[in-house]
């Protein structure tokens, strides 16, 4: 979707560093520009401000194939950061 006049929009993308392809997430289309990690080989983890709650964010996860919506991950949390073990 075109960015009204004089406003940028961050959309996300994977890229495949073998051969440079990249995939645009086009299930999420909130404006994105920040806070985005690896979950696992299939799924991105980022925050976003919640829409009606000033001062609130919560995490979202995002399968990279494209074929399903974005899944609220950890609500009322501020960044996707994954502990491994």
């Amino acid at each position: 979707m075109p960015a009204p006049q004089g406003r940028v929009v961050w959309q996300l993308v994977v890229r495949e560093p073998a051969d440079g392809k990249e995939t645009v997430l086009a299930r999420e289309t909130r404006n994105v520009d920040d806070q985005v990690g690896w979950l696992d080989n299939r799924e991105i983890a980022y925050a976003l401000p919640d829409d009606t709650t000033p001062a609130a964010t919560h995490t979202w996860a995002l399968a990279i194939d494209g074929g399903s919506a974005p899944r609220l991950l950890a609500p009322l949390a501020y960044s996707p950061a994954v502990v491994r073990q």
